[in-house]
């Protein structure tokens, strides 16, 4: 019992220690609040040919010459960044004292990553990145976004017989929506189809397994995605 009564007197110095916590943070608010619509009103009923006195022109003075340096600094970085010379954007940044948000950083993050992942010949992350970007690749009249699914499709039909079930599949939940602009290639890959079982490597397509294809991805990716981007083409 006598326990009981210990943790309920705990409890309630707790909540009563928060409760005041509350009310400090209310009152701070509030004066920041009334300070900051103090200066609003102040700022709305000041003349347009209102002079600023000596202080104010020091004060701005100073923060002018704080800000400007750094803001200038800051967008050479950004246009490297835009020309594709990342190192030198990073080393711009670094030896300036600038802070590069990540959301500028983030799209050529997430491009070298892809392009990273297509040296090794993984289809996943650049697929994903296409289907994100299906309307603004096909408002550029790009065909990198099919160019990969029909790589994926080959790279199914080369694992042989027991996956052409699964290249179908995907055929069919894939290729449907870029008939009106590649049916001639579509109809070419269906017509690998009737090789599977032999073997695609000495058919009349095995032209369309070279290697050289990765290449070609890779190089299209680049230039496509970069293009979105409003960036240089130079690779990362």
């Amino acid at each position: 019992m006598e326990s009981c009564l210990a943790v309920e007197k705990e409890v309630d110095r707790v909540f009563s220690k928060f409760s005041g916590i509350n009310d400090h943070a209310r009152r701070v608010l509030s004066d920041l609040i009334n300070q900051i619509q103090s200066l609003k009103d102040e700022y709305q009923n000041a003349s347009e040919d209102h002079v600023l006195t000596n202080v104010q022109i020091d004060i701005l003075k100073q923060n002018m010459a704080k800000t400007l340096p750094q803001l200038v600094e800051k967008t050479y970085s950004a246009v490297h960044r835009k020309q594709g010379m990342h190192d030198v954007a990073e080393e711009l940044a670094r030896e300036s004292d600038i802070t590069t948000e990540p959301h500028e950083k983030e799209p050529f993050t997430e491009l070298n990553h892809i392009l990273d992942r297509l040296k090794n010949k993984d289809l996943e992350p650049a697929l994903a990145w296409a289907t994100v970007h299906h309307d603004n690749l096909e408002a550029q009249n790009s065909s990198l976004e099919f160019m990969l699914h029909r790589l994926k499709f080959i790279e199914l039909l080369q694992k042989g017989a027991a996956h052409q079930t699964d290249a179908i599949c995907y055929a069919r939940t894939h290729f449907r929506k870029f008939v009106h602009r590649h049916e001639k290639d579509i109809q070419t890959l269906m017509g690998m189809l009737l090789y599977v079982p032999n073997g695609i490597n000495s058919s009349p397509y095995s032209c369309l397994l070279d290697t050289e294809m990765w290449i070609e991805i890779y190089e299209l990716f680049i230039r496509d995605a970069c293009q979105l981007l409003g960036v240089c083409v130079n690779s990362p």
